[in-house]
């Protein structure tokens, strides 16, 4: 086997999507490290790999489990592996590939960012489901929300806040209030 470092950019940009990827559930979008960590080493494999005549590795692209665990029993490779992560041989390289995919699952695993995409995804499941009985226009607006929630336009604490202004919070208050009421009303008797 030959390994290199070196990434062509066009390579160099689909490593760091490949990577990142898997470090999240594709339906729930939950963050998914063990199963993330797996898919690095095969995205490494896959391009970072020249396989020379009678090397008894598996075929590329990697496709089955069995021949992943050969990948994580081969000793020589996975020492590639690290110090291919490790290596810092500027831009265009596996490392910083790796560093930046790392950084955008860093920026997509923060509570805030899991909160707008996940909103975001059920809005558009939301929609989906409801498309037939909306008309367009309403359709559109739900769109347009989960598209400014995603993209960063709407926060959380301005959904809090849109909340706490309307009606039904403070209907809501109003009946936990009343209840509270009734209850302490119960317990002096």
């Amino acid at each position: 086997m030959k390994y290199h470092y070196k990434l062509n950019l066009k390579e160099y940009i689909q490593v760091v999507n490949e990577i990142v990827q898997d470090y999240f559930d594709p339906v729930t979008y939950e963050y998914t490290p063990h199963i993330g960590e797996l898919h690095a080493v095969s995205v490494y494999y896959n391009h970072c790999v020249e396989l020379e005549k009678g090397d008894s590795m598996p075929a590329q692209p990697i496709t089955d489990i069995k021949d992943m665990q050969r990948l994580l029993d081969d000793e020589e490779f996975m020492v590639n592996y690290v110090e291919a992560t490790l290596y810092s041989g500027g831009l265009v390289t596996f490392s910083d590939a790796y560093d930046k995919a790392m950084d955008i699952v860093e920026y997509k695993k923060s509570d805030a960012n899991s909160f707008a995409l996940a909103i975001s995804t059920g809005m558009g499941a939301v929609i989906d489901s409801l498309r037939g009985a909306l008309e367009n226009v309403d359709v559109d607006k739900f769109a347009q929300i989960a598209k400014e929630i995603s993209s960063g336009k709407i926060s959380n604490e301005a959904i809090a806040e849109a909340y706490s202004n309307s009606d039904r919070f403070k209907s809501n208050t109003e009946s936990i209030n009343e209840t509270t009421d009734k209850i302490v009303n119960i317990l002096k008797e």
